[in-house]
């Protein structure tokens, strides 16, 4: 492209950006010029005196309302629909069994670590009383097989058998309490 070419390239491009820019105003410019004279109060004819030539505006026709106030009564007809509630919450046991209890109305608010329902937990406690009860037979063990290990009479290997015996028995009743918990549904939150 030859220079002259590039100077009337961006000539026509600038004068159709300036084109854009002022084409609102030109448009406004020209449509106040044809547009109709407006016409006096009373009068059915355009201003500027003759039948229609040269006019600004023509008369408008307006319909109104008188409003006058009212009370309202703010009563719904009676009405067929569902209730949502604007929160709810899906709760679930971690383990599964029959409901023995359930512990609020439906409805009811209830309180962050409220008991709301409990699942059958009668074989968890029997298995909780059954450890519970070794308990103290595991603890004699290992008092005797201490005091033989103090007097050289066993080995330490005996010993620590028996002491890791009394360390699972109690682990076993930690699981077994833990698994009590999950059978009861508790309110996460207010």
């Amino acid at each position: 492209m030859n220079r002259s070419t590039r100077i009337i390239l961006f000539s026509a491009i600038a004068l159709l950006i300036a084109g854009m820019a002022l084409y609102p105003t030109i448009k406004k410019q020209f449509i106040n010029e044809k547009a109709p004279q407006e016409t006096p109060a009373g009068s059915g004819r355009p201003a500027g005196g003759g039948a229609g030539g040269g006019g600004r505006g023509m008369a408008l026709n307006v319909n109104a309302k008188i409003v006058n106030p009212e009370t309202l009564v703010n009563i719904l007809p009676p009405v067929t629909a569902f209730i949502i509630p604007d929160e709810d919450v899906d709760l679930t046991f971690e383990s599964s069994g029959k409901i023995t209890g359930i512990y609020f109305q439906e409805g009811s608010y209830v309180k962050k670590g409220q008991l709301l329902a409990k699942i059958n937990d009668k074989p968890l406690q029997a298995e909780l009383q059954k450890l519970q009860t070794q308990i103290p037979l595991a603890e004699n063990r290992v008092f005797r097989q201490n005091e033989l290990l103090a007097q050289d009479a066993i080995s330490k290997e005996a010993y620590e058998q028996v002491s890791t015996e009394l360390d699972k028995l109690r682990a076993d009743i930690e699981l077994v309490e833990a698994r009590i918990s999950q059978t009861e549904l508790i309110s996460p939150f207010d």
